[in-house]
């Protein structure tokens, strides 16, 4: 099905029940500085109260579409194949219908994919309190991409994320159900991972407004709408570039902290269950102190606890230098040197409800 004309992007929002959010969402793709883009919009077992929204989007902007599918299993992949599988853009991007683009998403991810098949944003999510959470990694060294392909880890949201439409051709399968208790965008995101000789880049920017939704369980939808509208407000305001980086900045030094002392405090449990298991368990003499099968059992589990800690410090000092990295690609670009000369003279206002005083 011929969904896209001719245009540089496909940009797909999924969506489900979020009646209150996704007219925010879409309007963050209307306000991008490259406006050559056609909008898909994926219903996935929608409500009447969202088909008036997402048709109230598509008579007011030719470039939006709509299709609407009876709920699927998972998060209705086969849709999403269908749709990025029709398009004839050369570069595809995703975004939630809970979250926003800040007006340089596209721009971003457009000058990355210049020279990569997927990129994808600083991963930096918005806490529910208004704190920013960061993730850091960097697809560009080989740890982090081993990282990712183990099942249980990820820092790659499907908001922002984006590929060439090359990319999507070459893949042996494309998006496809997940299996029971995976992550769907991480199953899709292995695939891609795999492909050889990917060329895969992470910004050391963060260019999304990500109100992760597994953070918001329970919260009223009239809720969800206002803090949604509050962010759409605040990235039209003045000065919310600069603010933003340096709020996304410091997000990343506090991980490179927390991710430090974690490790510091892993390295500290190795110690001592080693000395304990030297002074139960002597390994040096010629007969073991403790032969009974309690012992033996007892001393198995050590082990194992010793190898699961020992393995957790490898992943910590792993992921401090990823921190270390990251901190190092931003400090080093025009806009932190910026950032730095707007703080001095005291020219970037402070943005956060609760947070008066910070800049």
């Amino acid at each position: 099905m011929a969904l896209v004309g001719d245009a540089s992007w496909l940009v797909v929002i999924p969506t489900h029940d979020h009646p209150s959010t996704i007219a925010h969402a879409a309007a963050s793709v209307f306000d991008q500085g490259v406006q050559d883009f056609r909008l898909v919009i994926i219903g996935d077992g929608v409500g009447d109260d969202t088909r008036d929204v997402v048709a109230d989007l598509c008579r007011g902007d030719r470039r939006v579409s709509f299709v609407d599918c009876p709920k699927a299993p998972g998060r209705n992949e086969s849709a999403r194949h269908a749709v990025v599988s029709a398009s004839e853009a050369p570069l595809i991007t995703y975004l939630g219908d809970d979250d926003l683009f800040l007006h340089h998403h596209l721009e971003s991810m457009q000058d990355l994919l210049a020279d990569h098949d997927f990129a994808h944003p600083a991963p930096v999510f918005v806490q529910p309190s208004g704190e920013l959470f960061a993730m850091p990694t960097d697809l560009a060294d080989p740890r982090c991409v081993r990282w990712h392909l183990h099942p249980g880890h990820n820092a790659v949201s499907l908001t922002g994320a984006a590929h060439t439409g090359d990319l999507y051709r070459r893949l042996p399968f494309g998006w496809r159900p997940a299996p029971q208790g995976r992550w769907s965008d991480h199953y899709m995101l292995e695939q891609i991972l795999s492909v050889e000789g990917v060329r895969l880049a992470t910004s050391p920017w963060a260019t999304t407004v990500k109100l992760s939704a597994d953070k918001r369980v329970g919260v009223e939808a009239v809720d969800r709408a206002q803090e949604i509208r509050s962010w759409s407000g605040r990235i039209n305001s003045a000065g919310f570039r600069e603010w933003w980086d340096a709020e996304v900045t410091d997000a990343v030094h506090q991980a490179a902290i927390d991710q430090l002392m974690r490790a510091s405090e892993l390295f500290d449990e190795l110690a001592d269950l080693r000395d304990r298991l030297a002074a139960e368990v002597p390994i040096d003499s010629g007969e073991s102190a403790r032969s009974s099968t309690e012992d033996r059992r007892y001393r198995l589990r050590v082990d194992h606890e010793f190898e699961v800690l020992r393995s957790q410090h490898s992943t910590l000092i792993a992921d401090h230098a990823r921190v270390i990295q990251a901190m190092d690609r931003i400090t080093g670009t025009r806009t932190w040197r910026l950032r730095n000369r707007l703080i001095g003279s005291r020219r970037v206002d402070p943005m956060v409800a609760g947070r008066s005083g910070t800049s």
